[in-house]
């Protein structure tokens, strides 16, 4: 070996050697102590924050400096809900001896167990996050900000064990805390990125978090935009994010490519803390941008199923209320996978005295704590009966609780509907539905296919006509307090011997028991068809507004449908037509009534004979007017050549009296068929 080698070797063997016995005479003599109110003062002018070591410090100086610390506190900000900001059982940090030299400070590690992070705002702007120097006039002074050099400080890793960080909104008073089973990130060698790795529970749903940040101390200064490179991952859902974070005084501004995967949604239900309404499976993609309280979802897509759909949505919490902005555009929605069930709590509802109608609540209170605007175009919607509606446009505003859809367009069964529809939800008042609708040139052969009834009828056009408005916190009540008039005219059609066979149920029965010819002949031709409903306060009064006529039979119908107590009471009178005869149509009713409810309707049957044998006035006082009301209709029907233009008009004649928000033709003191007895008896 070279003298001057040997020289240089001796030399740094004895340079070692004194900075090792002067770090041991160091950590002998110096005052821990004193050591501690210093870091303790340098904390304090740098975050305007008392900062405390309640047992003092412990220091190791070879091979590094480390520092240990017992029962540390961070003082909160002046207006906080409690006096500590941040609680650490115990803190340790290792400092690297050769940067000190070059004047700075290079931690190598640093833990923190069970930490215990408060983090609140005053109900205002600020959060307890922004540190103010004394004197200084802003809290959201940046770090680094001040005149002076400082010694550079880098930060290679952080572990935290067993912390809890919670967070209070100090407008609201509320709370959610965040468990942290474990916490590590650090920077590998030769890599500007640390790597996360975050386990944790929130709400007591467990979740996980790992992928890449920018350093800390690039976070801290604040200087550019940072990457990030995230995954997020809970029980049945995913997330990624990657792009850019920026940051200024109110808080992380994102502008990130988000992707998520709900495979099902137990874990969002808890960690939401509310339940979730979206169906799944569910992929979603899109760009994440925010200014200044503005956040920002473009060019989305989201794919379930077989739904798609793709667009913009804006979200401003600058305003009073939250305001959303979206345009929606899709080729297929698929809701046929909702059975519509009622559910509570995740578990199925009863059904409470076998009411079609629900009383649950609906939540109209939703609709004013946010406004808004959605236009929504969906080229194939599938209802969840798997009915089928095309080119549906709705174009929704939501201002002061009030939600105005209009225009509300779509194509069924090749005609048209059109209208609008308002929804009213003003405080300390029912809420208030109203609705317009005319359709037109609706396809009554495409729309038995539709419904799976293929094969089973031929042409046939069918409009109709909805004018109805009521006020209710449920569809109970809703219904209730009904009015207004649903009119829909039909035909002609040719209907198969097939066409509507449901089994043996009440329907079946019914269509068998008005019109036999059905199950004898191969085809059933209608010449018409009107179904006109006119409703008042929640009761439908039908005198002779119902009616169809075949080639072979004529039938109309008149009694009450009450929608508050879901009771029918209704009479049918089928008639053969004139040439005919009744020879060889066995089991023709003369008289057909409905009763029951909505749910539960049963029928019962009047033979024409028995009718009149009930025409003497015991007879009739026996059957509550039914048998007297027969005849009348019988004989009604019998003398009119136009049903369906008569169902039409109104009894009355006058469609004006029975139209929407109209009080019926005629003014009953009863209600049902029962009311009905005294004005056919006087006609």
């Amino acid at each position: 070996m070279a003298r001057w080698a040997r020289r240089l070797l001796l030399f740094g063997i004895a340079l070692a050697l004194a900075v090792v016995v002067a770090l041991v005479v160091a950590a002998r003599f110096i005052d821990l102590d004193r050591l501690a109110g210093f870091v303790s003062q340098q904390v304090r002018e740098a975050t305007g924050r008392e900062f405390t070591v309640a047992r003092g410090l412990k220091v190791k100086f070879f091979p590094a400096i480390v520092v240990v610390a017992h029962q540390v506190r961070l003082g909160n900000a002046s207006w906080g809900s409690r006096p500590d900001m941040l609680r650490v059982r115990r803190v340790e940090g290792s400092i690297a001896l050769l940067p000190l030299f070059r004047g700075d400070i290079q931690i190598g590690g640093l833990v923190l167990v069970e930490p215990d992070l408060l983090l609140e705002t005053d109900g205002k702007e600020a959060g307890n996050w922004l540190f103010e120097k004394p004197g200084s006039p802003s809290a959201s002074r940046a770090p680094g900000s001040g005149s002076g050099s400082s010694p550079a400080v880098g930060l290679s890793s952080i572990t935290l064990e067993k912390g809890v960080v919670t967070y209070r909104n100090g407008r609201t008073r509320e709370e959610v805390g965040l468990s942290l089973d474990r916490f590590t990130m650090k920077r590998p060698a030769l890599s500007a990125m640390n790597t996360v790795d975050l386990a944790g529970s929130f709400r007591g749903q467990p979740f996980t978090l790992s992928g890449q940040i920018a350093s800390l101390e690039a976070f801290l200064a604040r200087r550019t935009p940072l990457p990030t490179k995230l995954a997020l991952a809970t029980e049945g859902a995913t997330a990624k994010l990657e792009g850019m974070i920026d940051t200024d005084s109110s808080g992380p501004v994102p502008d990130l490519t988000v992707k998520v995967h709900v495979e099902e949604t137990s874990g969002l239900v808890k960690l939401a803390g509310r339940p979730v309404p979206i169906p799944v499976p569910l992929d979603l993609a899109g760009k994440l941008t925010a200014r200044e309280k503005r956040y920002r979802l473009e060019g989305f897509e989201i794919t379930s199923g077989q739904s798609k759909a793709s667009g913009n949505l804006a979200v401003h919490l600058d305003t009073p209320r939250p305001e959303l902005t979206a345009v929606v555009d899709s080729p297929i929605i698929d809701l046929s996978g909702l059975d519509g069930t009622e559910r509570e709590g995740g578990h199925e509802m009863p059904v409470r005295g076998r009411r079609l109608f629900s009383d649950a609540p609906i939540a109209f209170g939703m609709l004013r704590g946010v406004d808004g605007r959605l236009q929504l175009g969906v080229a194939r919607l599938i209802l969840p009966n798997k009915f089928q509606l095309e080119s549906v446009v709705l174009h929704l505003a939501l201002r002061n609780g009030r939600l105005d859809v209009d225009p509300l367009k779509f194509a069924v069964g090749g005609g048209t509907v059109a209208g609008k529809a308002a929804v009213a939800a003003a405080p300390n008042r029912a809420p208030g539905l109203s609705a317009r609708l005319v359709g037109s040139g609706i396809s009554i052969e495409r729309l038995a296919a539709n419904a799976g009834y293929g094969h089973t009828v031929s042409g046939g056009r069918a409009d109709l006509n909805v004018d109805i408005s009521g006020s209710g916190s449920s569809v109970q009540r809703l219904m209730s307090g009904l009015n207004g008039e649903v009119c829909v005219v039909s035909g002609p059609a040719r209907l198969s011997g097939a066409a509507l066979d449901l089994g043996d149920d009440v329907l079946t029965r019914f269509l068998d028991t008005v019109n036999p010819f059905r199950k004898r002949d191969r085809y059933t031709d209608l010449t018409c068809a009107v179904v006109r409903l006119p409703v008042r306060n929640g009761l439908v009064t039908i005198e002779r507004t119902v009616a169809y006529e075949t080639t072979k039979l004529s039938t109309v119908v008149a009694g009450t449908i009450n929608l508050k107590t879901e009771a029918l009471d209704l009479a049918i009178r089928p008639t053969i037509k004139e040439g005919l005869g009744m020879a060889g149509v066995p089991g023709l009713a003369e008289l057909v009534r409905l009763t029951g409810t909505l749910a539960e309707p049963k029928i019962e049957i009047d033979t024409l004979a028995s009718a009149r044998v009930a025409l003497s006035v015991g007879g009739a006082i026996a059957t509550s007017g039914l048998s007297l009301l027969g005849e009348a209709l019988f004989m009604k029907a019998t003398s009119d050549l136009h049903p369906c233009q008569t169902a039409l008009r109104g009894a009355g004649g006058d469609p004006a009296r029975s139209g929407p928000g109209q009080p019926p033709a005629t003014t009953r003191k009863q209600g049902g068929i029962g009311g009905l007895f005294q004005d056919l008896r006087g006609k």
